[in-house]
């Protein structure tokens, strides 16, 4: 099985093939090679021919899940370097030549394009285009959700929630540490929030507003913190920060910097930029860009999981 593994921001992604995997194992397959036993992931992305006019169809699994998920920010922005700079683009009969390639992933959740920039052979950047992701987050709806008196919003399946309030009704919490008393109570408090919105929602994004290299906040995504599975940076999770900021804001076009990144803790000294765009009171585009974004491995997996 050849894969390729990357990151964005600290959020491990690793891509493999679906025609090299079993059809009815697939699930299984990729669970165990996030697992740790093979190569260690947050999220696998298995790639197949496109079906539904795009030019790459992807289906995502998440650790925390242990299932498909509709998207993956950070995914994107791996696969999108990953086609240009590895085989990915030649196998899927995508042109990658300098300048700026248009390539649109078919995700569970619908059509996502990609702006991918290209100079001399190596990408610069790439734009994700998460406006799908929008639609089903206001279609699931965003709400306020008040658990032990911290208001937390839920947008989507996303768990938003501002450090300061958990820290005001928490005394002793240090989320710069995340120590074994910071990732107690924010466990029992995502228990709390699950029981209350009856959902079993794996998805956080945790900010406040402490930056220091020029962001709007610093942000953190502590999805299971229990399994470990902590994203340093997370594309979904920052969009999904950006539409419940949103709902205090009446501007039509609002972008967003978030200080993310390094360490699995708050803050860090990467960039994720999120623009929006509203008509309207109703957010209908957004679109997102990491500034640190690395292919680690390329190889074959000498046994199948």
């Amino acid at each position: 099985m050849q894969f390729v593994k990357g990151h964005m921001g600290g959020n491990l992604i690793v891509l493999t093939y679906g025609e090299e995997m079993e059809k009815k194992r697939q699930l299984e397959q990729m669970l165990a090679v996030l697992g740790g036993k093979y190569l260690t992931g947050h999220q696998g992305g298995i790639l197949f021919p496109p079906e539904a006019g795009g030019d790459l169809k992807v289906r995502i699994i998440s650790c925390s899940w242990q299932d498909y998920i509709p998207a993956c920010g950070g995914l994107t922005q791996v696969l999108g370097k990953a086609i240009v700079e590895t085989d990915i683009g030649r196998r899927y009969d995508i042109k990658c030549e300098n300048g700026q390639i248009g390539v649109t992933l078919e995700f569970d959740c619908g059509l996502v394009p990609l702006k991918i920039n290209v100079a001399q052979g190596k990408v610069q950047n790439v734009e994700t285009d998460l406006s799908s992701f929008v639609e089903e987050c206001i279609r699931e709806g965003i709400e306020e959700v008040v658990v032990d008196d911290v208001p937390i919003m839920r947008v989507g399946t996303f768990m938003v929630v501002s450090a300061e309030a958990i820290c005001a009704r928490y005394k002793g919490i240090n989320f710069e540490k995340m120590d074994s008393e910071t990732l107690n109570v924010f466990a029992a408090l995502q228990k709390r929030f699950q029981e209350k919105v009856n959902l079993k929602l794996w998805n956080v994004a945790l900010y406040d507003e402490k930056t220091s290299i020029g962001g709007d906040a610093r942000v953190l995504f502590p999805h299971s913190v229990m399994l470990g599975h902590i994203e340093a940076a997370c594309g979904t999770g920052s969009v999904a920060l950006a539409l419940g900021l949103a709902t205090k804001r009446t501007e039509q076009t609002m972008t967003f910097s978030f200080e993310t990144g390094g360490e699995p803790v708050l803050g860090g000294k990467e960039l994720t930029t999120v623009n929006l765009q509203r008509s309207g009171s109703t957010v209908t585009s957004a679109s997102f860009s990491h500034n640190n974004v690395e292919i680690l491995a390329i190889g074959d997996l000498v046994t199948s999981p």
